[in-house]
């Protein structure tokens, strides 16, 4: 499994997921007139494909930050991605629309709107530089500064509401520090089942919750178990590039934002 390959299928495993949020189950209906309980199990499975991408993203911006001749401007990248796919991601994932929020909740996606994942990895992309910084001073004292850089991003990743926020900064450090692909296959199960016991302790030790986008109620282990899914992924990487399309993600990202929306207004 190269790294092409990882690629496309963390792509389209995100089209699934984000195209679960953006069309729901009115757009499944199309399909199954006057099936709405058939409808929503199918969103419900489509959202569970997607838990493997955001992992999949994250162990690739690590193996970026790896091989890239220049730090700077790869970050710069990530970021000016950033930056032009936050409009798309508004109208298409935002759904401030959404007639489940409460007024303050309504106010408060306008004046502080949820951020995409592109600015995580962009976080996280930072905060892999600085420890690179640190390893290159040669004094191994400075490695522990990355334990107060990563609080300080995590707490700029919750600020902003980028997606997974401070967890996906995190992963991201997680899987360029860990040595090998078996421990870092570990890492991921690691940073899901943590994931998922902080959200079941915050639920109040609820197994199922109510997901107010998609309009159906999931299991919480059964995300935990497709974000899990994605270490199996990685072990079986190779370490080759295989075909070279490094503008190829750069310019799907807002793309399939924009197509999402389109197909939204349409439907």
């Amino acid at each position: 499994m190269n790294s092409f390959r990882l690629k496309i299928i963390a792509i389209v495993t995100m089209v699934i997921d984000h195209a679960a949020i953006c069309l729901g189950t009115g757009f499944i209906l199309l399909f199954a007139p006057g099936n709405p309980i058939l409808a929503a199990n199918v969103i419900m499975v489509m959202e569970w494909i997607g838990r493997p991408a955001f992992p999949l993203f994250a162990f690739m911006i690590a193996e970026g930050c790896k091989y890239t001749k220049s730090m700077p401007g790869y970050i710069f990248r990530l970021l000016i991605l950033a930056i032009i796919s936050q409009p798309f991601y508004h109208f298409a994932l935002d759904n401030p629309d959404f007639a489940g929020w409460s007024t303050v909740s309504y106010a408060l996606r306008y004046v502080f709107p949820p951020n995409n994942a592109m600015v995580t990895l962009t976080l996280g992309a930072l905060v892999v530089w600085i420890y690179k910084l640190c390893e290159e001073s040669g004094k191994s004292s400075q490695k522990w500064l990355i334990i107060p850089v990563l609080w300080v991003f995590w707490f700029a990743a919750e600020k902003l509401r980028s997606d997974y926020g401070g967890f996906g900064v995190v992963l991201i450090f997680l899987l360029y520090a860990t040595p090998n692909l078996k421990r870092k296959t570990i890492a991921i199960v690691v940073w899901a089942t943590t994931h998922f016991l902080i959200m079941y302790a915050l639920s109040g030790g609820q197994i199922i919750y109510f997901n107010p986008v998609f309009g159906v109620e999931t299991y919480k282990i059964t995300q935990w178990f497709f974000a899990s899914m994605s270490a199996l992924l990685i072990l079986v990487y190779n370490g080759e590039r295989g075909r070279q399309t490094k503008w190829l993600f750069y310019g799907f990202y807002p793309a399939h934002l924009l197509v999402l929306y389109a197909l939204e207004q349409i439907y």
